[in-house]
């Protein structure tokens, strides 16, 4: 799926359009903005309000979370702002993989390509 919708919490590639629901935007022939999007949804966030009430969060990756400095991001670190959650921590360039616990809000960090026979795991929350 482009999008997926769990509990209160909205799943995509890159973000959405601030105030536009996902599936319209698919409707209308929009669904790469999907999985492209980045300026005026990193600046804005989902304005979720405009069309739900139901939704509280868009977890999403596709912008590494050291992109987003200026509103706070540290490279390697998940980034929280606004109604939205920033998981792209840059695996390819930082070799850290991070994940996203809903229900609990905390974040699972596994570092890659170790000398361990297995990735080492931390878990934090923000």
């Amino acid at each position: 799926p482009v999008y997926m919708i769990v509990g209160d919490t909205l799943f995509v590639h890159a973000g959405v359009h601030p105030g536009h629901d996902p599936a319209n935007l698919l409707k209308e022939g929009r669904g790469q903005d999907l999985m492209w999007i980045r300026g005026v949804f990193l600046l804005h966030g989902a304005e979720l309000w405009r069309w739900t009430d139901k939704i509280k969060r868009v977890v999403h990756g596709h912008t590494v979370t050291a992109f987003e400095c200026k509103l706070g991001g540290i490279e390697g670190e998940p980034f929280v702002y606004k109604d939205r959650v920033n998981i792209d921590t840059g695996a390819v360039f930082t070799n850290i993989l991070t994940s996203y616990n809903t229900t609990q809000g905390t974040f699972w960090q596994h570092y890659l390509g170790t000398t361990e026979d297995e990735p080492e795991t931390l878990q934090t929350t923000l």
